[in-house]
């Protein structure tokens, strides 16, 4: 059947496909950069923050309209696009700039921040998972009755020091393995979900870790709420007098004008840099992979390097574990 829908005619040629992109080119272009620029101002609204989330697929939809802008219309619709392009690429960047310091004192921990999600049947391959990762932490979210009684399981190699669970998506546990610690349960401001405080000793260095996990940002409420939980989680992390890590699902990513704020006033670096986006939710369903964005941090004090950061496996979770090996450098 001919490609113009009229028999007898022949193939359309390259000006009849330029005139078929145009509208649709210039259409892109503007719809990408509307986006970014409400990504941007996600402090203003919490509906234009939760377009910030997605600056590396707007970077890479910008690359695509700038091209096809410029195959076209020409140069004027195409740097429309190329306005987007930076923009979002401005933001992108960072987390692949930096990275590790091959010269630590010695005092070394390793953790894991894994979402299970509460409905997850695989809980024989994430125990089996825990138990050969030989981390030092573990910070379990969504931890319910249940996930708690399998958490278990791991004793005697790792030791439930706290935990918190629930039959909603916020109970949290932390276990150890081998380590001094010394844990409680805090809450946020107006918030009833409980993050995990912990003082571990190693090598005779007392580090500050916080175990979070925020509400998502499901709603002007609940946007409200998360913002006032990463006010409370920077604050807590400044007022520390010695190495502190902060991890969980923050339900944000690193893209958003709140988590750049979160990093200025907790003092906190984030562990990324260096490393790539290394996105972790969602897992499924499939068709929702392109859009999969990172919302699982490890952030440090500045006293702190990240030796190490990685993703685990697919383990019946909507979210991937995050690894990281974190270090005092060297003096």
């Amino acid at each position: 059947m001919p490609l113009t829908g009229t028999v007898g005619d022949a193939a359309p040629s390259e000006r009849d496909w330029r005139a078929l992109a145009r509208p649709r080119a210039g259409l892109l272009a503007v719809l990408v950069l509307a986006a970014t620029i409400a990504g941007r101002a996600g402090s203003w609204w919490w509906v234009f923050d939760l377009a910030s989330h997605f600056a590396l697929q707007l970077a890479i939809a910008g690359a695509f309209a700038c091209v096809l802008s410029l195959w076209a219309q020409g140069p004027r619709w195409a740097a429309v696009a190329g306005v987007s392009l930076i923009a979002n690429m401005v933001v992108v960047l960072p987390v692949y700039v930096g990275g590790a310091e091959s010269i630590h004192r010695g005092s070394e921990v390793r953790l894991i921040s894994y979402n299970l999600n509460a409905t997850n049947p695989e809980t024989d391959t994430v125990i089996q998972y825990l138990r050969s990762s030989q981390c030092d932490l573990v910070f379990a979210l969504e931890v319910t009755p249940e996930w708690l009684r399998v958490l278990k399981t791991l004793e005697p190699a790792y030791r439930v020091d706290v935990a918190e669970p629930r039959a909603d998506n916020f109970g949290i546990a932390l276990l150890s393995r081998g380590l001094k610690v010394s844990a409680r349960i805090l809450r946020a401001p107006k918030s009833d979900v409980g993050f995990v405080e912990a003082r571990v000793t190693v090598d005779g260095n007392d580090w500050f870790i916080l175990g979070v996990h925020p509400v998502p940002p499901l709603g002007a409420d609940l946007a409200a709420e998360r913002d006032t939980a990463l006010e409370f989680i920077a604050s807590w992390a400044a007022q520390q007098n010695g190495p502190v890590v902060v991890l969980g699902d923050l339900n944000i990513t690193p893209f958003s004008p709140s988590f750049s704020r979160l990093l200025a006033r907790g003092k906190l670096v984030n562990s990324q840099r260096g490393y790539g986006v290394q996105a972790t939710w969602p897992q499924f369903p499939w068709f929702m992979l392109p859009g999969r964005i990172p919302i699982d941090h490890a952030l440090h004090s500045r006293d702190v390097v990240t030796r190490g950061r990685s993703l685990g496996p697919a383990m019946g979770s909507d979210h991937l574990p995050l690894v990281v090996k974190v270090a005092l450098p060297a003096k």
